[in-house]
């Protein structure tokens, strides 16, 4: 399922930036994205870990 994810002018303008979502594409991984905003997310997992 496509997805549009929400990219700021400075990500526009990166080409590096671009090069890193193509490799990520064309390799297939998980990305994690927000549900809410549909943006890259700093960190892989939705909820918080429970501590002990």
């Amino acid at each position: 399922v496509p997805i549009t994810i929400t990219t700021n002018q400075k990500q526009r303008d990166d080409p590096a930036f671009w090069q890193s979502i193509s490799a990520i594409l064309k390799a297939r991984l998980w990305v994690p994205v927000s549900k809410k905003y549909h943006e890259l997310t700093d960190h892989d997992w939705l909820a918080t870990p429970e501590m002990p």
